[in-house]
């Protein structure tokens, strides 16, 4: 059965993906700034917790073997999901009402 990959970056193991290099020279020809390919996974991991998938997802998607990894490591806190989480507390206990 073929079935497409579980994670973002697969490679063979012990193998340095090719899609590193391929990725430098696709950054280079299109005048954008450097950036580390693996830089992209927490990119990855902080806007999947951003559009609300549940953390266990997130860490099957990066391919992690254990869910701190994804949440220590990869996953960025924000203002902006501070503050969400703030609103819905206090509305929680009924600080919005008049």
């Amino acid at each position: 059965m073929n079935r497409p990959p579980t994670t973002w970056f697969p490679r063979p193991p012990g193998r340095t993906p090719e899609s590193r290099t391929a990725f430098h020279r696709i950054t280079a020809s299109d005048g954008l700034r450097p950036t580390r390919l693996h830089s992209l996974r927490h990119t990855t991991a902080t806007l999947v917790k951003d559009l609300g998938v549940p953390p266990r997802d997130t860490m099957e998607i990066l391919g992690h073997a254990r869910i701190a990894v994804t949440m220590e490591i990869y996953t960025a806190a924000d203002h902006n999901s501070r503050r969400a989480a703030l609103s819905r507390l206090s509305a929680l206990f009924g600080a919005d009402r008049d």
